[in-house]
């Protein structure tokens, strides 16, 4: 089980990168960079892509990319041909994602409403999705703050 006071600092890190108007990957990336022998930039630039659910696409949430990246560089590999190997990291990551699940945490980041197959789906397929409302990102950051408006 890891250090709780190294969870929390990592929290509030994340939550810094983030309020300075980075997104969400790039924030939790960031936040776990240096653990990891990665200068912050490269890790920004690294990270930039899957803000917004790739590329405000609203596909896989930006904090779980983040996430996923960070679980690939501590349990991740670059054996080639070797299957064990390959599907070892498969594990953690299962772990991280059903724990988010058993919380009640969206791992997709889609627009919404989304049609009802689209919820019959996830469904079927054990993943949790909340409505919320149609507000997307404003392409200024400045909102970021405390008393802000609602911003993803």
């Amino acid at each position: 089980m890891m250090d709780t006071a190294y969870i929390e600092a990592k929290k509030v890190k994340a939550k810094a990168l983030f309020e300075s108007g980075l997104n969400c990957c790039q924030a939790v990336f960031g936040a776990f960079a240096e653990d990891f022998g990665m200068d912050l930039d490269t890790a920004l630039r690294l990270s930039a892509s899957f803000g917004g659910g790739f590329g405000r696409l609203r596909e896989v949430c930006g904090a779980v990319s983040g996430m996923l990246m960070v679980a690939g560089l501590k349990w991740g590999y670059s054996e080639v041909g070797n299957l064990d190997v390959k599907t070892a990291p498969y594990e953690g990551i299962v772990e991280l994602l059903d724990a988010l699940k058993a919380k009640g945490i969206n791992t997709l980041c889609p627009s919404y409403p989304q049609p009802a197959w689209f919820y019959d789906l996830c469904t079927q397929q054990g993943m949790y999705v909340i409505d919320c409302a149609a507000i997307d990102a404003p392409e200024h950051r400045s909102d970021r703050k405390v008393g802000g408006t609602p911003s993803n």
